[in-house]
């Protein structure tokens, strides 16, 4: 069938934006190198996966919409989080200060903010993902760099390895478009395989195996991989190499699994969960420390918790992903129909 569902990336989305929350929930050091070592690679990987061309439009329109609603429910958050810590809402600041609080943020990266923003969690991998769509056809001056697809991934590969050794900083990099240029190769690497048909289930466990040994090795002795921030490790083509294995080893995994309704659901509000996940964090701590789960003391609870919290977050989010799909999908990055 045309829009039959494919399993293992309704499966491996929704392992992703669980390992986002895991993340961002304070882990112990050693599950943060090895989440953030793949998992936003991983998301560019399938949306090149499934890329089909669209009017650049309808592309910015199911982007810019779900953000600005997003950003909205964020904002409420801020003003309730304003209140319980100071007693009151200081809209003088945020009002005041727009540009460095709110709308900054979308657009640059502002190194010396005097004020604090109202950080929208999540914005950097929606610029990038705009980005790769509109770079990859959607706007059709730009439809040569997957129609020259091996030329544009190595042209990339290349300059994104030598630009660090050729200069320590670029402006360009400030401009959060530039976030679309270091996730363009995973993008266009997923395209790759889906337009070569390469079964991603017939690989061998013992190239499996090699995948997880190497990308373990890469990602534990090397800093932090952190697209955000553009650490690479030593080079963006080690990046780029560690991370395609982490990324084949869950899709490979992912492959040996059921069709299960409630992951297809996880697997559409992956945007719901990316921008909220961190707001519904603030209210349900203090409800952990009500119950004595946090701090945690030993090693073991502190590993734990994330993924517990994780799981609380799936189920408080699950109805209201499944009412937006069915009345407002747009609100969850759905494409509009033409």
């Amino acid at each position: 069938m045309k829009n039959e569902r494919i399993i293992w990336i309704d499966w491996a989305k929704t392992f992703l934006i669980a390992l986002v929350c895991v993340g961002h929930f304070s882990p112990p050091e050693i599950q943060k190198l090895l989440i953030w070592g793949f998992h936003m690679p991983a998301f560019f990987f399938i949306s090149g996966y499934l890329y089909k061309r669209h009017n650049a439009w309808q592309t910015v329109k199911s982007f810019v919409i779900p953000v600005a609603f997003y950003s909205l429910i964020i904002f409420c958050v801020h003003i309730i989080k304003d209140i319980i810590r100071k007693g009151y809402w200081d809209y003088m600041l945020d009002f005041g200060h727009p540009w460095y609080r709110m709308f900054g943020q979308f657009f640059v990266r502002i190194h010396d903010n005097p004020y604090g923003d109202i950080s929208v969690i999540g914005m950097w991998f929606v610029i990038a993902l705009m980005v790769c769509r509109l770079l990859s056809g959607d706007i059709k001056l730009f439809s040569f760099v997957l129609r020259y697809r091996y030329v544009s991934l190595i042209f990339l590969l290349i300059w994104l390895t030598i630009e660090p050794i050729i200069w320590d900083y670029i402006p360009i990099k400030d401009v959060k478009l530039y976030y679309g240029i270091y996730a363009l190769p995973f993008f266009i690497i997923g395209y790759i395989v889906k337009d070569l048909d390469i079964r991603i289930d017939s690989f061998h466990p013992l190239l499996i195996l090699v995948m997880v040994c190497f990308y373990c090795f890469i990602t534990l002795n090397h800093q932090r991989f952190d697209m955000l921030h553009y650490r690479c490790g030593p080079t963006y083509l080690v990046f780029f190499f560690s991370a395609l294995c982490g990324s084949f080893v869950l899709y490979w995994t992912c492959t040996k699994l059921p069709r299960l309704k409630i992951v297809e659901v996880f697997s559409i509000g992956t945007l719901f969960i990316l921008f909220l996940h961190m707001e519904l964090d603030f209210f349900l701590l203090p409800v952990f420390h009500r119950l004595g789960l946090t701090p945690s003391t030993t090693y073991l609870s502190a590993s734990l918790l994330p993924w517990f919290e994780m799981v609380i977050e799936f189920a408080i989010f699950y109805y209201p992903i499944k009412w937006l799909n069915h009345h407002f999908p747009i609100l969850l990055g759905k494409m509009p129909k033409k």
